[in-house]
C-alpha cells in the first residue's frame, strides 16, 4: 500500500499518540493541496474576467480542486485516477475554497482533538490580520477541568462564563465554529466521538456588523465579501512582494492599496497591479 493510502487508512482509527507520525506522512500531500488551489485561482484570475471567476477572494469560495487519491478519500470521493485529478465539488455543500482544504484544517489541529480556538485564531490572523493577547495565567488549566465528552463549542461556552476569558473567546470562538464538523485530518462528520451532534452555524462581528452564518459555506461567503478580509489579503500580498512585514506608519499605504484593488474590480489582476504600481514597491532597488 502506498504511504499516502496507508496514512488515510490509519486516520480512521488513530489516537493522540500516533497523530504526529500520521501528520508527518500526510504533510507533503496536504501542502500540495493548498498550493494547488492558490495556483489554480491565481491562474484563473490572471487570465480573463470570466464572468467574475477571477476574483481575488475566489480562494475562499472556489468549488474546484485538484487532488490525488489519498486526499480524495479524505474528501469522501472515489479516486478518479491513480494520480492527481480535477474534481467539481458543487454537489458537496461542505467543501469550498481553501478554508475546507485538509491542508488548511490540519495546520492548527491539536494533538488530542481538533480545537475551534486554534482554527478560529488562524482565521483571525490569516484573513482578518488581527492578533489576540496571550491568555491569562491558568486559562489552560481551567479549560482542562471541563469534561471532554462535550463538543468544543459547549466546552468553551462553559469556559467563557468567566469574564476574564469571555472578552477574547467571544471574538475568535465564532471564527472556529464553522470548522467543528471537520476532524483533525479535514474529514467532514456530523457527530463527534462522543456522539454529540456537531454544528457549523454562528454569528461573527465583521466590518462593524454582527453577521450570521448557517454553515461553513455561508461563513466563507461572508469572508469573501468582507472589505476587512479583502484589505487583509491585499496587505498579505504587499508584504510578500516587499519581502518584509508591515512597518509602522504603513496603514495608510495598505488603505490605498485596498481602495485601488476595489476600484479595479477586486480581481487577482487588480490586486497584483495595485501592489506592483505602489510607490514603495517601485522604489525597491532604486539608488538612494
Amino acid at each position: 500500500m502506498p504511504p499516502a493510502f496507508k496514512t488515510v487508512a490509519i486516520v480512521g482509527k488513530t489516537d493522540a499518540t500516533s497523530l504526529p507520525h500520521i501528520l508527518d506522512e500526510l504533510s507533503a500531500v496536504l501542502r500540495g493541496n493548498g498550493v494547488t488551489i492558490l495556483t489554480a485561482t491565481h491562474r484563473e484570475g490572471m487570465a480573463a474576467e470570466n464572468g467574475g471567476r477571477g476574483l481575488f477572494t475566489d480562494i475562499l469560495v472556489d468549488k474546484r480542486t485538484d487532488i490525488g487519491p489519498a486526499l480524495a478519500q479524505v474528501y469522501g470521493i472515489d479516486p478518479a485516477s491513480p494520480g492527481t485529478a480535477s474534481y467539481d465539488l458543487s454537489n458537496d455543500p461542505n467543501r469550498l475554497g481553501i478554508l475546507t482544504q485538509p491542508g488548511f484544517l490540519i495546520l492548527r489541529a491539536a494533538p488530542a482533538h481538533v480545537s475551534i480556538v486554534d482554527r478560529g485564531l488562524m482565521v483571525m490572523r490569516v484573513f482578518l490580520c488581527q492578533e489576540m493577547p496571550a491568555p491569562p495565567p491558568g486559562a489552560a488549566a481551567q479549560i482542562d477541568s471541563i469534561p471532554t465528552n462535550l463538543t468544543d463549542r459547549d466546552r468553551f461556552a462553559l469556559h467563557t462564563a468567566s469574564p476574564e476569558c469571555a472578552g477574547c473567546h467571544d471574538a475568535f470562538d465564532p471564527l472556529g465554529y464553522p470548522f467543528e464538523p471537520f476532524d483533525f485530518a479535514g474529514r467532514f462528520r456530523t457527530v463527534d466521538d462522543s456522539g454529540n451532534p456537531l454544528r457549523s452555524d454562528g454569528q461573527i462581528m465583521l466590518d462593524g456588523t454582527l453577521q450570521s452564518y448557517a454553515d461553513t459555506a455561508s461563513f466563507a461567503a461572508l469572508l469573501a465579501a468582507s472589505p476587512t478580509v479583502q484589505r487583509c489579503l491585499v496587505s498579505k500580498l504587499y508584504q510578500y512582494a516587499m519581502g518584509r512585514s508591515l512597518r509602522d506608519g504603513e496603514s495608510a499605504v495598505v488603505d490605498q492599496l485596498a481602495q485601488t484593488f476595489a476600484d479595479g474590480g477586486r480581481t487577482w489582476a487588480a490586486a497584483v497591479a495595485a501592489v506592483a504600481n505602489s510607490p514603495a514597491f517601485r522604489a525597491m532597488g532604486a539608488e538612494p
